[in-house]
């Protein structure tokens, strides 16, 4: 009589929870989200420098937050785009298929922050100092330029500029909450988008 091998009852398993979990995302899409290209030669102040990874993060999480999408694990992107030597390719859409065989995602997100800045609010006069404490003392604007592409058959379904302004308290929270609000406001037109295609 034989038995199971370990190994290959530990494989079943694997397969089943692998399928299972196939099964659950079925009526979901997956995403890819590239790393965010940021301008050559571009400064940030202080609380700015991390706002490209506070905007990836946030893309990840808004994009996980919606019901219709799902983003496949990208912790290796950098290092396998690099040795297959398609990192300088990443953003093409002619090359979306080579990046699909190796995350098999439905749709590749390009994104590019052309202009993220952070300003106090004028306090020249009274006025303007009672207008800042009502409204924010400081206020970060995002001009994202992102594209979207369907990685089966390479074609653009979504390419948008998305524009935000935001007020906080102080700088860190001013930057955080307008990468947020870029993120959900992407969301929001790749939905949009996306229900029209259907």
């Amino acid at each position: 009589m034989k038995f199971f091998r370990p190994n290959f009852f530990a494989a079943l398993v694997a397969l089943i929870l692998i399928s299972g979990a196939s099964f659950c995302n079925a009526a979901e899409k997956s995403v890819a989200i590239l790393p965010l290209e940021i301008p050559e030669n571009y400064e940030y102040n202080p609380d700015e420098e991390n706002a490209p990874d506070i905007l990836y993060d946030e893309l990840v999480t808004a994009v996980e937050n919606s019901t219709r999408y799902f983003v496949v694990d990208t912790g290796r992107l950098d290092e396998v785009l690099e040795e297959t030597g398609l990192q300088s390719l990443m953003s093409d859409p002619e090359y979306s298929s080579e990046i699909n065989s190796l995350y098999g995602a439905e749709y590749l997100v390009a994104g590019k922050i052309v202009k993220l800045e952070t300003e106090a609010a004028d306090t020249s006069n009274f006025f303007k100092k009672i207008m800042a404490k009502l409204d924010s003392p400081f206020r970060t604007k995002i001009v994202f330029d992102v594209t979207v592409t369907n990685s089966g058959n390479g074609k653009t379904i979504l390419s948008k500029v998305v524009e935000v302004s935001r007020g906080g308290k102080d700088e860190k929270n001013s930057v955080a909450d307008a990468c947020k609000d870029t993120a959900k406001k992407f969301v929001e037109e790749l939905e949009t988008v996306d229900t029209v295609r259907r």
